[in-house]
């Protein structure tokens, strides 16, 4: 941390020593993988989940102390990509390989000194294994555990003949939880559920 006590910031004044742990404690125990690299692509930090990325065969790579994609192929967009990264967030989009979904690079400047600019990044993924996570629905709207359950299918897009079958009830007890749930939320149909729930997603 010390290197980097000349880095510009926004922050002003100096966080206290105290919260700044505080808050990479925070981050370390966040589910979705973040990272700080230099412009060089240098390894700053990097949060538990994303030392898992870079341990477990994931799409990043460290190759002496700099991150790199695996697949040889991208390499030029992440590089041209991290070059551009400025004060604004953006996004990176890279396909999977199979047609197995995309690699969402989210990345801005987080901060810069007499020789580096600092990126800040997260890798998001889409795809078939891609599960959306929501915080404490059922305690936010007061959901009963099976209209809870029912939600979570609806969020898969699943239909109400379908979630009857997963659940071993009959089409009307579904129908009717979803009614509940509709109600609970104050939405009239799918689209505005989504649209309600947005804020939550984790």
């Amino acid at each position: 941390m010390a290197a980097q006590a000349g880095i510009d910031s926004d922050l002003e004044p100096d966080p206290d020593p105290l919260a700044a742990r505080l808050a990479l404690r925070w981050l370390d125990r966040d589910p979705r993988p973040f990272f700080i690299c230099t412009d060089e692509f240098a390894l700053i930090w990097a949060n538990a989940r994303a030392h898992g990325e870079l341990c477990n065969e994931g799409a990043l790579e460290l190759r002496d102390g700099r991150l790199q994609l695996r697949e040889r192929a991208r390499r030029d967009a992440f590089a041209a990509f991290i070059a551009e990264c400025g004060a604004v967030l953006s996004t990176l989009a890279l396909p999977c390989a199979g047609d197995e979904g995309h690699l969402l690079l989210r990345a801005r400047q987080i901060g810069a000194d007499e020789t580096h600019r600092y990126i800040g990044f997260r890798l998001l993924r889409d795809g078939d294994d891609f599960r959306a996570v929501y915080a404490d629905l059922d305690k936010v709207f007061q959901l009963t555990p099976t209209e809870h359950r029912v939600l979570g299918e609806l969020i898969e897009g699943r239909t109400a003949d379908v979630i009857a079958r997963a659940m071993s009830l009959s089409i009307e007890t579904v129908r009717s939880h979803i009614r509940n749930i509709y109600a609970k939320l104050g939405v009239s149909s799918r689209e505005e559920l989504f649209c309600r729930i947005g804020p939550y997603r984790l």
